[in-house]
């Protein structure tokens, strides 16, 4: 079955538009190719296109809109900012590995900001 057949199956004909980029870019290319631009595995691709990632669907959903639909969110620290960009600053505010000063900037920044994902989990 195509992407856009089990997308259709498993969220019904009215799809998100995030998920309708999801399955053009598949169908574009593949899963497989997809999955890296994301930088995801391809079965977390599988499982959203099937509308049962048992993850963090909100993160799936930002990292494709800023990928695939220019999507940004305006980040208190350096303005307009893609909402996939803005993901990876999180996931880095969470490490040690603090490179130079922008990373020790931004982390400050991120653990801070109303945007951060484990921030809103925790009903924040």
């Amino acid at each position: 079955m195509s992407a856009r057949g089990v997308a259709q199956e498993a969220w019904g004909a009215d799809l998100p538009d995030w998920v309708e980029a999801l399955v053009v870019e598949c169908e574009r290319s593949s899963q497989s190719k997809v999955a890296k631009a994301l930088g995801y595995s391809p079965s977390v691709v599988s499982d959203t296109l099937r509308n049962r990632y048992p993850g963090d669907m909100q993160k799936v959903e930002d990292i494709i809109r800023g990928k695939f639909l220019s999507g940004t969110r305006d980040c208190p620290f350096i303005g307009s900012i893609a909402l996939d960009v803005c993901v990876k600053w999180q996931e880095r505010a969470g490490s040690d590995d603090l490179i130079n000063t922008l990373h020790t900037r931004m982390r400050r920044a991120c653990n801070s900001c109303p945007h951060m994902i484990e921030r809103k989990e925790a009903g924040q």
